[in-house]
């Protein structure tokens, strides 16, 4: 029996290659890889915004910018050497907004404090607005916070403390550079432990979902391949007592060289966790998307409508799965589709039991609609 079974394996393999329809899909994962490839090695960032100095001798300004710059965020800062040019950028399209940093930004700041007011200190040009930018100018806010809060803090012990003003000005701020906190105050984590790496590039991270799309799109192409293949009598001597079994073992064909493809991606790109749990997750999910793919290709057995629903199965993995951005509602659509589970079984141990009993439960109803001939006779 496992004679048979390695045959019929490696007879199926050598089938798919002749087949330019798997060459061009399997030629889309290293496709994936080198776009993302391009756009680590390029400037990062979802949107690109413009810095200007006004006063390039204002020691806040320049040391706001500086800091703005070197930060290690999703957001592409570039320093320009005129509002004007600035401008004509975001106008046609070059940059999604420009932060102009005015001259006298220092007192400004100053005055805000004493006055108690809230002043506006950066002039900000945008062609819209939009999340990100909304993002960007949080951003923009807690790099002025510090500037603002030490203005507040000499204006308070001076004025309003007695004896405060007794006190030099660089007595105050060595008073105030003793009580600044080092380090981040917030430790993030995962829900059901497990710390989140900081220094992970978040360009790679959407990797893992774009791979898991593209596995599962595997499979659903071996789908096709299964009608085609049934109609042309490839299977006539099988018989029909263990077609579930047989139908899972051909889908696998495919899926296991999607799978040895995309362990390898997720490894290169350093993104992967322990080399047991990301084998557990995989087997898993393996096991899942095969089970899914049978429970498709019975509620969809033409050809023709396969073709068309494989297109809506791809926007709706992308849609309703946390690959480049995550929210709560995406939990409520979890089960129509297996890349939602495998995303976050990776940290989440109850996600992955989740997981394996969708993949029973897609088991199960194949099995059914083999036993009630709903659908499809096959």
């Amino acid at each position: 029996m496992l004679k048979k079974i390695i045959t019929w394996y490696v007879m199926l393999n050598k089938r798919l290659i002749k087949r330019w329809s798997f060459v061009l899909i399997i030629l889309i994962a290293p496709l994936l890889a080198v776009s993302v490839n391009i756009m680590t090695g390029s400037d990062k960032g979802i949107i690109t915004i413009l810095l200007y100095n006004e006063d390039e001798t204002c020691e806040v300004s320049s040391d706001i910018i500086d800091k703005i710059m070197n930060s290690d965020s999703i957001i592409n800062y570039e320093k320009t050497d005129s509002a004007d040019e600035g401008y004509n950028c975001v106008k046609s399209g070059g940059a999604d907004a420009l932060w102009i940093f005015g001259k006298d930004i220092e007192d400004s700041i100053a005055q805000a404090a004493r006055e108690n007011e809230v002043i506006p200190q950066v002039k900000i040009v945008e062609r819209e607005n939009t999340l990100a930018l909304l993002v960007a100018r949080e951003r923009l806010y807690s790099s002025l916070y510090p500037y603002y809060n030490k203005e507040i803090y000499h204006y308070y012990v001076k004025n309003l403390i007695e004896s405060g003003d007794k006190l030099t000005d660089e007595e105050l701020q060595r008073i105030y550079d003793d009580e600044e906190i080092e380090g981040n105050i917030f430790e993030r984590m995962y829900s059901e432990g497990g710390k989140i790496e900081e220094d992970t590039d978040y360009l790679l991270v959407p990797i893992r979902g774009m791979f898991a799309v593209w596995l599962v799109l595997c499979g659903l192409i071996s789908c096709m391949y299964y009608i085609n293949d049934r109609k042309n009598g490839i299977f006539d001597r099988t018989g029909t007592r263990h077609v579930l079994f047989m139908e899972s073992g051909y889908h696998l064909v495919m899926i296991i060289i999607a799978t040895i493809i995309m362990s390898a991606g997720i490894a290169l790109a350093g993104i992967g966790t322990s080399w047991t749990n990301e084998l557990l997750c995989m087997a898993v999910f393996v096991f899942t998307v095969t089970g899914y793919c049978c429970l498709v290709r019975r509620l969809f057995g033409n050809m023709k409508i396969l073709g068309m629903v494989i297109p809506i199965i791809v926007i709706l993995m992308f849609g309703l799965s946390p690959i480049f951005i995550g929210y709560r509602e995406y939990m409520y659509f979890r089960f129509l589709q297996p890349v939602y589970l495998y995303i976050t079984s990776v940290h989440s141990v109850s996600a992955l039991i989740e997981m394996t009993v969708y993949g029973v439960v897609l088991y199960a109803l194949s099995f059914v609609l083999d036993k009630t001939h709903l659908f499809t006779k096959f």
